[in-house]
């Protein structure tokens, strides 16, 4: 159970980050999503803030790019 409590709270910074936009925090958020997954890699919340942060983080930078399963990556 622990590991869902703290799956959950991760998810729940990364998407606070991500609804205020704040693009200076956005590495902060991909923390948060990626220690959310290590918790629980099937958390279908934690999968869908972090494509939605990747999304936002491309409009910003199209050159980002994440194909190593491990975070975004600049090319």
């Amino acid at each position: 159970m622990r590991s869902d409590n703290q799956a959950q709270i991760h998810t729940k910074l990364g998407l606070g980050i991500v609804r205020t936009r704040s693009s200076e925090l956005y590495m902060d958020a991909v923390a948060h999503f990626q220690t959310a997954l290590a918790h629980a890699p099937h958390s279908s919340e934690a999968n869908q803030g972090q494509r939605e942060l990747e999304e936002l983080m491309r409009s910003i930078d199209p050159d980002i790019r994440d194909d190593s399963g491990m975070g975004l990556q600049y090319t």
